[in-house]
């Protein structure tokens, strides 16, 4: 996550935060499997600070973001939605699900 918002150019930025969407859906594993569940826990703070870089991204032009608007960005939002959907279903002990707001 770090190293993806260190990158200056935001179709750079883009591009490693959709690597990084992507193989956390490909390998969701940790979503079932992790020690740090709790409210206010790593996982939870670390979801909240990705969704909150892919609100801040998505507010720029496809033009600025290098991105295609036909295929891309519906791409993209559909992905993003596919990760909240599976994140909300979540069981982890006391709390059902986590929220990830990137709109």
């Amino acid at each position: 996550m770090k190293k993806a918002l260190r990158k200056r150019a935001l179709p750079e930025r883009f591009d490693a935060l959709f690597g990084l969407t992507w193989a956390l859906l490909q390998h969701d594993f940790w979503m079932m499997d992790n020690e740090c569940y709790e409210v206010g826990g790593q996982c939870e703070t670390s979801l909240a600070r990705l969704a909150a870089a892919w609100k801040a991204l998505l507010c720029n032009s496809d033009a600025v973001l290098g991105i295609d608007a036909e295929f891309t960005r519906p791409g993209v939002e559909a992905l993003l939605a596919k990760l909240a959907d599976e994140l909300a279903g979540v069981e982890r002990g006391v709390e059902d699900g986590y929220a990830f707001d990137w709109r």
